[in-house]
């Protein structure tokens, strides 16, 4: 915005110095509420190396609206032409990779354009149903700004008569399964970041808690899975939600879950080694054999939390995070795993705004 005259005639900051001016605490906010609610595997997933190959999928992997939630930019959330800055994950990992050329290390996999009935309908604000963007490379990264369908892509029309859930289900798994075989591999991980359509009363109300995932969010997850049993590559899962969501059906394939201990401290969330590409046994390449390896409650981290969640990812910063309240049917309050973050050289500074 324009500058306007304070008081004494001096001139009142601009959006972009004070932007820049809370952006580092928004950050901080952000990375000291995370909590870490599970990890496995040995050594553990978390922290991964900021050189690290990694596939980044699901609906808040590059969507400043899940980030910020309902009552930031609008009162369900962001409306049709709102705009703001941020740091989306897709951003935040690429600009907190160790690689030589970062997009050539963090892949994303697109949303497909498939609509989730469980979701919220006022997310069609579009003439052609998806949702405008937030920004538009706003800080001239060459990065679009973040969707909730980040990249579109034809989905195949859901087989038979089904129920509207299963039929968008069945639709999104075939569209993740062909975006997965045409994804660049190995990885040393995929992160799954799984979200809530943004909400306030009313239409964010929901029957039961914990949360079910979306159909485009299970999907999602059910198809990185597999692949990476196929192939040999664990999955971090790090959830975008003002409450708890439901993630035991992911967490219960090796055993039933013990609900006085979370998911379980081994079969369900532990990835067994050997086998797929990088996999053996024990040492790194437990790293990298298949199945959940972390999961990651980030909360709505706002507009700067695409930046401390990579921070967290990367092992930058410690996850110092506990639960103020119990995540129903998993984790009692007072859950989380407190880590301590290595010795990290300085960030480099942040780009400077681009000019109005």
């Amino acid at each position: 915005g324009e500058a306007a005259g304070g008081e004494g005639g001096e001139a009142a900051p601009t959006d972009d110095e004070l932007y820049a001016a809370h952006s580092p605490l928004a950050e901080e906010a952000a990375r000291r509420s995370a909590v870490l609610l599970e990890q496995s595997g040995a050594p553990p997933l978390l922290p991964l190396p900021r050189e690290a190959r990694l596939l980044l999928a699901c609906s808040g992997a590059h969507s400043l609206e899940r980030q910020l939630g309902g009552w930031s930019l609008g009162w369900q959330g962001a409306g049709e032409g709102a705009r703001t800055k941020g740091t989306t994950v897709l951003r935040g990992l690429l600009r907190r990779s160790a690689c030589a050329d970062p997009r050539s290390c963090v892949q994303l996999v697109p949303t497909p354009l498939i609509r989730s009935p469980s979701e919220p309908s006022w997310l069609d604000t579009d003439k052609d149903g998806v949702p405008d963007r937030l920004d538009s490379d706003s800080d001239g990264d060459g990065i679009p700004g973040g969707s909730p369908h980040p990249g579109a892509v034809p989905s195949p029309p859901p087989p038979g008569d089904d129920t509207p859930s299963n039929a968008t289900r069945i639709a999104a798994a075939a569209a993740y399964e062909q975006l997965l075989s045409a994804s660049k591999g190995p990885f040393a991980a995929a992160i799954a970041v799984v979200s809530e359509a943004p909400y306030a009363e009313g239409r964010g109300d929901a029957p039961v808690s914990p949360v079910p995932l979306s159909e485009l969010d299970s999907a999602c997850v059910s198809s990185l899975l597999a692949e990476g049993l196929r192939k040999g590559w664990p999955v971090a899962i790090v959830a975008l939600s003002g409450r708890p969501l439901e993630l035991a059906a992911f967490a219960r394939r090796g055993e039933p879950a013990d609900s006085e201990r979370g998911f379980g401290s081994r079969g369900p969330w532990a990835h067994a080694t050997g086998g797929g590409e990088g996999g053996g046994e024990g040492g790194e390449s437990a790293r990298m054999a298949g199945g959940v390896g972390a999961v990651v409650a980030a909360w709505l981290p706002g507009s700067e939390g695409g930046g401390a969640i990579a921070d967290l990812l990367f092992g930058v910063a410690p996850f110092r995070g506990k639960l103020p309240l119990p995540w129903v049917g998993a984790y009692p309050a007072g859950h989380g795993t407190i880590t301590v973050a290595p010795p990290q050289p300085p960030r480099p500074p942040p780009p400077p705004p681009s000019p109005s």
